[in-house]
């Protein structure tokens, strides 16, 4: 016979088994109990190592294992205002220092604060230097200057002259190229056909 727990709807197989389940929901009556029953388990298991053999099972049983979001919002109102010590503090800095990140590990850490995930992210309404600095991270530096086709030290050049997220809309070309090619836009050589510019050709054509 199954027993269903009247706060969490949780089946329990049996009654000594509900009985223990409700012990560790938030009523009252069970508060004391709790923080003595926590106490007691902290005290059993302070000072134990966990060997190896056991780490590597506990990793294999919880991977692939996803949280679900209400089970997310619980631990995080639960650790919500708690702060760690200075000793916790010296400790986890102590097991951190020197640790080496795998590249994969690096790259799921990178992706995982991109863009919206990024609290300093402001999309569109990014203003110069974040602009640039967004582009150098993902358009390629080529070997070759995008204009004269010559190798040597290359920078961003703004195509259209707007600050739109567009790597499409950056060259990467030399300083001397980079200097002709604002002078002629301020010039107007280059001249707007259907709201976009003429190819680039023109630049070398006219220089």
């Amino acid at each position: 016979m199954d027993f269903e727990c009247i706060t969490c709807e949780k089946i329990c197989k049996n009654k000594a088994g509900l009985v223990n389940h409700r012990r560790w929901h938030d009523l009252p009556e069970n508060e004391e109990y709790q923080k003595k029953f926590k106490k007691n388990i902290s005290n059993i298991h302070k000072g134990k190592t966990i060997s190896e053999e056991h780490k590597r099972a506990i990793i294999k049983a919880q991977k692939g294992r996803k949280l679900t979001d209400e089970t997310k919002k619980k631990i995080g109102d639960k650790n919500r205002g708690n702060h760690h010590t200075d000793e916790t503090k010296r400790i986890i800095g102590d097991k951190n220092r020197n640790r080496i990140f795998t590249e994969k590990s690096k790259k799921k850490m990178s992706e995982a604060h991109k863009k919206d995930n990024n609290p300093a992210w402001k999309g569109d309404n990014v203003g110069y230097f974040g602009l640039h600095a967004w582009i150098r991270n993902n358009k390629l530096k080529p070997e070759f200057c995008e204009i004269c086709g010559k190798q040597g030290k290359l920078e961003l050049s703004n195509i259209t002259g707007n600050l739109i997220r567009d790597v499409n809309n950056f060259q990467w070309i030399h300083r001397s190229c980079h200097k002709k090619y604002d002078q002629s836009i301020k010039k107007h050589i280059y001249k707007k056909l259907d709201n976009n510019y003429i190819s680039l050709d023109i630049f070398t054509e006219v220089n």
